[in-house]
């Protein structure tokens, strides 16, 4: 739990391969996983950002239309 504790964006699989490395223990990913959830810690993913560079690229791409382009597309 410790090592859960102190770096809380690591995954199941970076955690069991540090504890392997560095006790030569062995542990699974679904141990880590079991445990932490046992002690309150709740796996999650981040929140889906969009492009921003695929965005920039379209708003230059588009910047020199009219209103009337717009309005033909809604």
């Amino acid at each position: 739990m410790r090592r859960v504790e102190e770096n809380r964006h690591a995954s199941s699989l970076q955690l069991s391969k540090e504890v392997e490395s560095q006790t030569g223990v062995i542990i699974s990913c679904d141990t880590i996983r079991r445990i932490s959830q046992r002690n309150g810690m709740h796996g999650c993913r981040p929140r889906k950002k969009p492009l921003k560079k695929a965005s920039l690229e379209f708003a230059r791409a588009h910047a020199d239309k009219d209103e009337d382009y717009w309005d033909y597309l809604i």
